[in-house]
Order: structure tokens, then sequence, then C-alpha cells
């Protein structure tokens, strides 16, 4: 993992343009920073309690297949359904301010980062997954109305035609690809940033790079990229086993070549 990391750091310290933060601005960083903090721990919180929302909506429901019943949980507990993805859009709004907190401290420490691109992805991620989530389930009611009435079959096989033929779920699972890849993109682009200048521990960037494109590619590519960000929460609230890393209070970039330098014999991930 660690040679991982350095290949990632292509630059030197030279490279980096070295801007410092006074010692107001360190103190009034690291407020903002407790704050998106929160927000990160709370986007975990919100995402369980998506998850047990809309899985106690559809707990009684029986059926002989798993399109099947997800229709019927969908149309018996549609309110649940609705809560559930509101909780969902509420996480996101609360990962982009941990994603812009973070942006914001790479460009206070450097003038070479591609902020611009990194804000407008990570908001493009978040309008395009809150879309897909929002037409989604709104695709996925009218399925389940029709489905509920019967006339096209009531087995698992009618239930996946009608999933399949529906415009509206076609239209949401390519938004969500979109999403994912934007997501994954930005992920990427700010983990190398924020590794570069010293944010973030080279195991904590790895992951995130890991996750950025397990999120496009693997099933749990959604749960690496929750993990990454409650892990982000705890370093911003100060509580990471090593400490936060010196550029947070130094207010300066401090790639981990040089915290290396500095202590030959500690070990940072």
């Amino acid at each position: 993992m660690g040679s991982a990391a350095e290949r990632l750091e292509t630059r030197s310290r030279a490279d980096v343009p070295d801007r410092r933060l006074a010692p107001e601005e360190v103190a009034a960083e690291g407020r903002r920073g407790r704050l998106a903090g929160a927000s990160a721990l709370g986007v975990v919180v919100l995402a369980i309690a998506a998850i047990v929302v809309s899985g106690r909506a559809s707990r009684d429901v029986g059926g002989d297949g798993e399109v099947v019943r997800q229709l019927r949980g969908l149309e018996a507990g549609y309110g649940e359904h609705q809560i559930a993805v509101g909780l969902r859009v509420l996480g996101l709004l609360l990962t982009l301010h941990v994603a812009l907190h973070l942006t914001r401290a790479v460009a206070a420490r450097s003038d070479d980062a591609p902020v611009r691109a990194m804000r407008t992805l990570a908001v493009g991620a978040a309008v395009a997954l809150a879309g897909s989530l929002s037409l989604g389930l709104l695709a996925m009611h009218e399925v389940a109305g029709t489905f509920a009435a019967g006339a096209a079959g009531t087995g698992e096989g009618a239930a996946e035609d009608l999933v399949r033929g529906d415009a509206g779920m076609r239209i949401s699972a390519a938004v969500e690809i979109v999403a994912h890849v934007i997501g994954g993109v930005w992920l990427s682009l700010l983990c190398i940033w924020t590794m570069r200048v010293g944010l973030l521990p080279r195991f904590l960037a790895v992951w995130g790079i890991g996750a950025g494109v397990g999120g496009v590619l693997l099933p749990v590519g959604d749960a690496l990229v929750l993990a990454w960000i409650g892990s982000v929460g705890i370093l911003l609230l100060g509580a990471w086993p090593d400490g936060r890393p010196p550029a947070w209070e130094e207010g300066r970039a401090v790639p981990w070549a040089e915290v290396d330098l500095r202590r030959p014999d500690a070990h940072h991930r």
C-alpha cells in the first residue's frame, strides 16, 4: 500500500507551491473541519437509517421472487421509501459539505490544484445521484402500481419484464452509472491532491482512490465510499489513531516525503 501511495505522490516538495495560512486562518479552518467531520459521520448515520427505514417498510411483504417482493414492498410502504430516499439525499448534501471543505483546504495550500474541477465534479456527482434516486423511486412506484393491478401477470418473470421495459427505470439506471463515474473521478482526484499536500494519510488517500474506482466497478463500492467518508470524519474531528497530519496544524502543504524526512522512524499510513 505504501509503495502505491509513493507512486501517486509524483511531485516533490519544491513542485508544490508553498502557501501558508495565518494562525487565525488555521484556527478557523479547524472549526470548519469539526463541522465537516460531524457531517461525515452524519452521512454514515443517515445511510444506516435509510437502510433500516426501507427494510422495515418491506419486512412483512411476501413473494416468490426478489423483484416481486421489491415491487410489493414499495407499493405497501411507499411513504417509508420516500423517507429513505430523503435520508440518502440529505446524506449526499452532507457529503458535499465534506468534499467542499477538503477542496478548500487543498486550495489554501496549493496554487496548482485543479480546485474548480474538484468542486464541479463533487457537485455534479451529488446532483446526478440525487436525481437518479428520486427518478428511480418515482419510476419504480409506477411499475409497482402496474404490477399490483395484475394486468401483466403476477410472477417474477412479469415483474422483471415490467422493470426492464420501463423507460423511467432505464433512465434512472443510466443516470446512476454517470453519477458513479463522476463520483469516482472526483474522489480519486481529491484523494490524490489531499495526499500530495499532506492533508490525508497515505492509507486513507489510497483507500479513497480504491473506493472511487470500486464505486464504478464493484457491487460493494458504495460501502467502501461510505466507510471512507466515516474515516475522514474521524480524522477531521481529531480522533484518528495517528492524529491529524501536520499539514492541518502548519497551514501549509507538508507532503509525506517531508514528514518522512522529519521522522525517519515513523510509519505513516
